[in-house]
């Protein structure tokens, strides 16, 4: 019976390492603390973080290269939470959100890649759309708290030529977002 269990235990050994040796995305992710309540957001090893805070307006970058003093970046996860929506805009948080994301394809130069889609829960509504123009493809998600009067607007952008294995790890960022539904 010993002999089972040590040849059982070899065998699920062996698959795990082989498992891990095939595992084409090395890539490892770790949660960032964004400082608004309890949401975390996933970034790469190796990616830098950038947090601003200036007039009632929070942003948050996580970037492929280092962020210059602008803000600015080529590849990267770039979130902006505003509050106090409906006193802005004369909107609630998901009617701006809406009237936003329907905006998008009217931007000069922007092609649709996938259409605008909305979903919603209990409390969170989420907008999304991806567009592309000369230069790069950027993914936009738009998640309204009209409770909270709050608006997380999220992008991913990487430059054409690079999109394919860059939304690899973009899509994970954007997949896995830990929102406080309480801001």
């Amino acid at each position: 019976m010993q002999n089972s269990f040590i040849k059982i235990l070899l065998i699920l050994l062996t698959s795990i390492i082989l498992v891990s040796a095939n595992d084409k995305d090395d890539t490892k992710f770790q949660w960032v603390e964004s400082g608004l309540g309890d949401s975390e957001f996933l970034k790469p090893k190796n990616w830098f973080v950038k947090a601003s805070y200036q007039k009632g307006h929070y942003a948050l970058f996580i970037s492929k290269e280092e962020i210059s003093k602008d803000q600015n970046f080529t590849t990267g996860f770039t979130l902006n939470f505003n509050s106090h929506i409906s006193k802005k805009t004369g909107s609630t948080p998901s009617e701006y959100a809406k009237q936003w994301i329907e905006n998008v394809p009217k931007l000069k130069n922007k092609k649709v890649i996938v259409k605008p889609w909305e979903f919603t829960n209990n409390i969170l509504k989420a907008f999304g759309i991806r567009v592309k123009d000369n230069e790069k493809i950027v993914h936009y998600i738009l998640v309204a708290n009209d409770n909270t009067d709050s608006l997380f607007i999220m992008l991913f952008e990487s430059p054409l030529k690079e999109w394919e294995e860059e939304w690899k790890i973009g899509n994970k960022i954007m997949n896995n977002l830990r929102l406080d539904a309480e801001i």
